[in-house]
């Protein structure tokens, strides 16, 4: 019963650290909004895409690229174009502000099962924003870049959650200096 009491408080700060987390995400990618909204920029109504892979899904959306037309991307993008009402280019467009923001999610969870929760929102906030992730997802740069990132770190996260059952007694501290590794990163997080 003391555990449950216990982890209903660390996961009520995992959902918290998850909506900032996101939240921070979306709102630095959404930043940059101001340089696109410029008429220049826009071709028939719809803002440019900045990668060749953009339009590619774009097409196969639309159907006119029947090679791209049953991607995963190009199927996400004929299925939320309608929800939007919006053209599947402007969806494209707008997207990468919160896909690749998705990738807080397994770090929020990361930051539970390592038992630190209290750094939640600095490790999804920094994870989501490293430079040269960022660089790839900004607004416009409609690409598979975001489940590069999510996917590994969510499968990561299911082995490591399924792993820690196992490396209980590992972690409870040991001087034999070859488990001196897996020793440190099972305690390190608790002294953050």
């Amino acid at each position: 019963m003391k555990k449950l009491q216990s982890e209903g408080p660390q996961q009520l700060v995992l959902l918290l650290a998850f909506i900032c987390s996101f939240a921070l995400s979306a709102w630095v990618r959404l930043s940059e909004f101001r340089k696109w909204d410029r008429p220049e920029l826009k071709v028939g109504g719809d803002y440019i895409l900045a990668t060749p892979d953009a339009y590619a899904w774009v097409a196969g959306a639309s159907g006119s690229n029947e090679s791209n037309a049953g991607s995963p991307m190009a199927t996400f993008l004929r299925w939320t174009a309608p929800l939007f009402r919006s053209s599947p280019a402007n969806v494209a467009f707008w997207a990468p502000a919160f896909l690749p923001s998705l990738v807080t999610i397994p770090l929020v969870l990361w930051s539970g099962l390592l038992r630190a929760p209290g750094s939640a929102v600095l490790i999804a906030t920094v994870g989501s924003l490293v430079p040269a992730f960022y660089a790839r997802t900004r607004l416009g740069f409609f690409d598979t870049d975001w489940a590069t990132l999510f996917f590994p770190l969510m499968i990561a996260f299911f082995l490591g959650s399924w792993l820690r059952p196992q490396l209980g007694p590992w972690c409870q501290g040991s001087s034999d200096p070859s488990h001196q590794m897996i020793l440190f990163f099972c305690q390190a997080p608790r002294y953050y």
